[in-house]
């Protein structure tokens, strides 16, 4: 997870909003994931 959030730092930094997209979509699934494994 401490990956996913740096690289969301990165793209912020970037002011790349295709990126910046991407990345929030990948880390909502990621989150989702964490979600059901925990369940």
């Amino acid at each position: 997870m401490a990956t996913v959030t740096a690289k969301i730092q990165i793209y912020a930094s970037h002011s790349d909003v295709e990126s910046l997209t991407m990345t929030f979509n990948a880390y909502r699934k990621a989150c989702q994931l964490v979600e059901r494994e925990s369940l």
